[in-house]
């Protein structure tokens, strides 16, 4: 696994309410329970060497497929540039968003 890129700024803790994640050809779906404490959801800006800076979302949840009877402990990075949370900061604030 490689090494993470240091960080512009401070981590942020969010709270989630729900989450659902599906794989639709397997038809696998691990979701967790409504307000579950155990889900570590957090942003931070971010800079890869010789890269633009980007925000790093990190989610972790242990979640449970019902239809398979499969339990799991789910670990997604997902990476957006400034442009992105531009847009982000604008739906959040009630604004138009233009896509």
């Amino acid at each position: 696994m490689k090494k993470l890129p240091p960080k512009l700024s401070e981590e942020i803790f969010l709270n989630l309410d729900y989450i659902i994640c599906r794989f639709m050809k397997s038809k696998v779906a691990y979701k967790i329970n409504q307000n579950q404490k155990d889900v570590w959801f957090t942003v931070k800006k971010v800079q890869e060497q010789r890269l633009h800076p980007q925000y790093h979302f990190h989610l972790r949840f242990n979640a449970r497929d019902k239809w398979n009877d499969k339990d799991d402990n789910l670990d997604i990075d997902f990476y957006i540039d400034e442009e992105s949370a531009k847009k982000l900061k604008e739906l959040i604030g009630g604004k138009d968003v233009k896509t």
